[in-house]
């Protein structure tokens, strides 16, 4: 059965991908994880690594932000520092990119760059194979017909 046009699964695996490229480069192990709060909270993490500590977000997406699509990356910042206030302690937070391109925004002069600046939020772009950026492309072109 073939994939609804708006399915993300492509992405989805990409994550995991970048996920675990990060784990090589930093030589630890993160995990994807479910951090739920004594008020009933729940969170879900891409990147959980609780010694050294360490939480990443993966936004497996190529080319420039379109629309509000860096409200999603700005969404899962605030999700870090949520999940850092609570936990209470600090964390190295990390936001994972599967491109240079898609970065950009979240670098120069616009208000969510200097947010991320002032929140100790690192940015990092993780080399991937083509054929998977070429795969991640593609859904993107079918999400957005």
């Amino acid at each position: 059965m073939a994939s609804h046009p708006s399915s993300s699964n492509e992405q989805q695996k990409l994550g995991v991908l970048l996920v675990e490229a990060l784990s090589n480069q930093l030589q630890i192990s993160l995990e994807g994880k479910e951090i739920k709060f004594g008020d009933g909270c729940l969170v879900q993490i891409d990147g959980y690594s609780d010694d050294p500590p360490i939480i990443c977000e993966a936004w497996a997406h190529v080319g420039k932000p379109k629309g509000s699509q860096p409200d999603k990356v700005m969404s899962d910042t605030i999700k870090m520092i949520f999940c850092e206030k609570r936990l209470g302690k600090k964390f190295r937070k990390i936001l994972a990119f599967s491109d240079d391109v898609a970065s950009r925004h979240f670098i120069g002069q616009s208000w969510q760059a200097a947010f991320l600046r002032e929140n100790d939020i690192e940015l990092v772009v993780l080399p991937l194979p083509s054929y998977l950026l070429n795969q991640v492309k593609e859904a993107q072109r079918r999400q957005y017909r």
